[in-house]
């Protein structure tokens, strides 16, 4: 009787977990990456928010950081600032890739259990510039700025793609795809 009430504790609050999880697609985060997940770790990083949820993003290059990003976006005439679809690049700016001790915000996009969100990351940055940048650590989708939300959905969409064409993504064994803006 005892372990049959334990089982069933430990299955609603990981249910409790996973709606409470679902909450997070759709929002901007900052992650601090430790390292290779077990599964895949050889084309993704994991990592972990400023809320302990555990993240994990696809290994690729990212704009060097939040600013250089919103540089970028806001330089652009006002037509070119329309996201085209992959293959086109959507950011020409410096990029750099990412390891464990950096930190990166990331969008994001699907929850994995009761406890893995994955994610796609939008640029490299710092606690300081994601502050400064976005006024917090947690930001929903709705509040962000429409340049960042533009690149995460882009972002989005190319790991989706990739994934469909086998040649990049979360979990494929293919090249990842830098997201640049076409400038």
């Amino acid at each position: 009787v005892k372990s049959q009430r334990l089982v069933e504790l430990f299955a609603a609050y990981r249910h409790g977990q996973a709606e409470l999880n679902r909450l997070e697609v759709g929002r901007l985060h900052l992650v601090l990456l430790d390292g290779r997940p077990r599964r895949d770790g050889l084309q993704s990083l994991q990592g972990r928010t400023c809320s302990m949820k555990r993240v994990i993003i696809p290994e690729q290059p990212v704009p060097s950081s939040l600013r250089a990003l919103q540089q970028h976006f806001e330089g652009l005439p006002h037509q070119q600032q329309q996201w085209l679809p992959p293959p086109q690049q959507l950011y020409a700016g410096p990029v750099s890739g990412l390891r464990a001790g950096d930190h990166v915000a990331v969008l994001v996009k699907q929850v994995v259990g009761s406890c893995t969100l994955l994610s796609v990351p939008l640029a490299k940055t710092s606690i300081q510039e994601f502050a400064q940048v976005l006024g917090g650590t947690i930001i929903n989708a709705d509040a962000a700025p429409d340049w960042l939300v533009q690149q995460g959905t882009a972002a989005a969409t190319a790991a989706a793609s990739a994934d469909v064409a086998g040649d990049g993504g979360l979990y494929s064994n293919g090249p990842q795809q830098m997201l640049v803006a076409q400038g």
